[in-house]
């Protein structure tokens, strides 16, 4: 098994910040075709790619920027930071048995930042 964790922005692109999209967009470019290539054997590989997950950095950052996490929180479709469990029962579940035939995927756990 093959697990590759990165942030959501990696999935989309944003102008305003198109040097930050960019090199995120290349890594996927860069994993894409492992994942192809290693679909084609019996061990699963994918990739998983958090949003703006309530973090001790995160935090710091929120509460030493006013007005910080409200702008976070706009921007998300779900109105909310997601938990640091969300994305560890995720990874659990692509680790275990039951995901069997998921392979070679880059599931965003974003909030549907992603899909927006």
């Amino acid at each position: 098994m093959d697990l590759g964790i990165r942030m959501a922005k990696g999935l989309a692109f944003s102008l305003p910040r198109r040097e930050q999209s960019l090199s995120k967009l290349s890594v996927r470019s860069v994993r894409s075709p492992d994942q192809l290539l290693l679909t084609r054997t019996p061990s699963p590989i994918f990739t998983v790619c958090p949003g703006p997950i309530k973090t001790p950095m995160l935090e710091r950052l929120m509460s030493s920027t006013p007005g910080f996490e409200e702008q976070i929180v706009a921007g998300v479709p779900e109105h909310r930071l997601g938990e640091p469990t969300e994305v560890a029962n995720t990874i659990l579940y692509l680790c275990s048995e039951d995901s069997q035939y998921i392979t070679g995927q880059c599931l965003a756990i974003d909030g549907g930042w992603v899909a927006q």
